[in-house]
This record gives C-alpha cells, structure tokens and sequence, in this order.
C-alpha cells in the first residue's frame, strides 16, 4: 500500500458484520423450528434474556463511542493511527461492538446450543483481519502498530496497559528462567538455545564483550541494562579502581543484581530513554543483551550516546534480525508478543551503519543472531 493512499474507510467491516449475522440468523432459525430444543433450559431463559439485553446496549455503546468520539473516520482519511479512547480498550471497536450487538440477540432466545456462537465470532474476526486489515496496518505504521497490538487486544475489551506495565509484567514472568537461559545452566535452556538460536552460546559472547574492558580500568563506567549480573559479577569484582554504575528498568531484575554485587557497585532503577546523568560522564557504557527489548530504542541509543565522554567506549551485545528464519521467527512471533523483546530489531548492516555515524568500530562480530561490539566515541 503507497503511503499516499489510506486504508478502506469500512475496511472488512460489512463481510464480517454480514457473515456472523447470517450465522446468527441462522441458529436463531434452527432454534425456532425446534431442532435445537435440548438446548433449551426454562430456568436460564431470564437470565439469558437480561444478559443478551445488556450485552447489545454495550456493544452499540461501543460502537457509537469509536464512531462519534474517537472519530475513526478521520484517523483513517489521514492515516492516523488511533490508539486513544475506546481504542485503548481493544483494537477493534466497531466490529466488537456489533459482535456484542448480535451475540445479545442470540442469547435473548435462550437457546445454550447458540452459546457456540460467540467463539466461531471470535475466530472469525482473527481470520479475517490478520490477511488484511492488521497487514495493511503494519505496512502502513510499522513498529508503532507492532508496539499497539502488543499491548491492547484484537477483540476483547479490557484495561488500558502502558508499555511499561507490559514490560514490567514481561520481567516477572521471565525472572526464574532468565540466567538459565542466557548460561545454558540446564538440559531445557541447551534445547532451546540450539533449536531457536542455532546453538548460540552466550557466555562465550559475553566474555569477548567483556575483555574489550580492562580489569584495571578505573574510569567511570555505565551499565544499562544490568539485569541480573549473571556475566558481569565476577567482572566487577575485578576492576576495584572503577566506578560502576549499573541501571535497569525492572525492580526485580535488580533484586537479583543486588544478591550478586556485595561490593562498591551502584545499583539504580531507570529508564534507557531518559538517563539522568549529566552530557560526557561515563569513560564506558555496556550495554549486554539488552537493546533488543528497549521500547524507544532510538532515545536509548541517543542517550547511551550523550552520556558517554568523547574517546569514550561504548560496548555491547544484543540481538538482531536477518540471519536466521527461526530466530526472527521467535523473535517477532513469541518474544515480542510476550513483551520480553520489541520491534523493530536491527540487522548487522543497519547496526554498523548506525554505529558508524557516531563511533570508531574496532570490533563488530556476530554469532549467530547476536551482534557483539567494541566502538569508540568519535
């Protein structure tokens, strides 16, 4: 789709809204003419009928307020991504909320055999709209509408989430797996590393990325993302003369960096896009095996950038894109769903040529699909 042009202005609206209302229709027929009387309980023939009622006004509820609120129409004309109001809720409002009209419906006849309605429905909706309307929207919006439908549901409504509740929620579900993972400590995370990643073997990257630091360095150095300190603990147990500062978004991350680190390193809680540190204080920044998940990686890049001194280091491990089906796969299908990784990812040429602009390379490697670096500030 050109950039110029927009997206239909009813979308799949009326083949989808037409499909489930002749499927409806038709329950509504057989219950009628009495092929479905097993499925009819006297008892739930109120309850349903309150239910039904009450779940149509809230599906025209929800229709009215994307049509006449959020105006929809015009975010469309001028490809606007609407990601306010209802659409905070639920990525599709218009057509949920006919959903919820014609389930209501449904359920006022009291028949339980047209329970099985709502999830053909449900089904239905995901069916139609991946081939067309989400592809559209991708090509259109990119990693804005990646980042939107990570954090707000296809069909149903709930409460709106931040990215940061959701990158919050990523970090505590993932917190007992990650350092099996990233040491391949167990038979299920070797399993894993050598299906999805080709056999990658972080521990060996994260030692060549940390040889680029001197254990004699006593400079001030910037950690960020620190995560648990599984690679770096021993490291700085090392390097007595520097001045370590490490920095990680998530509380519980830190709460494992802190049993590892019991002498004289820095800990905080803080954001990569918004570090508070003055312009030029830090002589390193490493960053490992986290650019991959930060969500604006275009402010933590700038900001990794400016509080790092002239001549200063900045190395650094993560993963990218391009160098093999399954992991990008993986990547863009599981991890970025679950919020554990972000989109966009870089490849090993965009990354060099990022790099390049601001910085001296003097190493640039991969394994696999991760990148490791060791680049001075021009």
């Amino acid at each position: 789709m050109k950039q110029k042009e927009h997206l239909p202005i009813f979308g799949i609206g009326p083949v989808y809204i037409g499909t489930i209302a002749a499927l409806a229709a038709f329950g509504i027929f057989l219950s009628r003419k009495g092929y479905l009387d097993s499925g009819l309980i006297p008892a739930l023939k109120t309850p349903m009928l309150i239910i039904g009622l009450l779940l149509a006004l809230l599906g025209l509820f929800i229709w009215g307020y994307a049509i006449f609120r959020s105006r929809i129409d015009d975010g469309i004309l001028h490809n606007h991504l609407v990601t306010d109001g209802i659409y905070a809720w639920m990525r599709n409002p218009l057509y949920t909320g006919w959903m919820f009209v014609i389930i209501g419906i449904v359920l006022c006849f009291g028949n339980l055999w047209l329970l099985v309605l709502p999830f053909i429905f449900w089904a239905l909706m995901g069916m139609m709209l991946r081939p067309t309307e989400e592809k559209w929207l991708h090509e259109l919006h990119g990693a804005e509408y990646d980042a939107y439908c990570q954090r707000v549901n296809r069909t149903w409504p709930w409460f709106p989430k931040t990215e940061s509740d959701k990158i919050q929620q990523s970090y505590r579900q993932s917190r007992d797996i990650y350092d099996d993972v990233l040491t391949r400590s167990t038979w299920w995370s070797r399993l894993y590393m050598d299906i999805f990643w080709g056999g990658v073997d972080d521990n060996v990257i994260a030692r060549k990325v940390l040889s680029y630091i001197s254990d004699d360095f006593d400079g001030k150095l910037l950690d960020v993302p620190v995560g648990t300190g599984v690679f770096t603990a021993l490291k700085y147990a090392r390097m007595n003369k520097a001045d370590i500062t490490c920095l990680d978004y998530s509380d519980d991350m830190l709460k494992q960096a802190r049993e590892r680190f019991d002498w004289n390193v820095h800990l905080m809680q803080g954001d990569v896009g918004a570090l508070p540190f003055a312009d030029g204080t830090f002589d390193c920044v490493l960053t490992m095996n986290g650019v991959h998940a930060f969500p604006d990686k275009e402010k933590a890049y700038a900001e990794m950038g400016r509080v790092l001194r002239d001549g200063g280091m900045l190395a650094g491990c993560f993963c990218i894109q391009g160098e093999s089906r399954i992991t990008d796969w993986l990547m863009k299908k599981v991890l970025s769903r679950k919020g554990w990784f972000t989109p966009p990812f870089e490849t090993f040429d965009s990354l060099r040529a990022r790099l390049s602009q601001s910085y001296q390379l003097q190493e640039y490697h991969k394994q696999g699909s991760i990148v490791y670096f060791l680049a001075i500030k021009k």
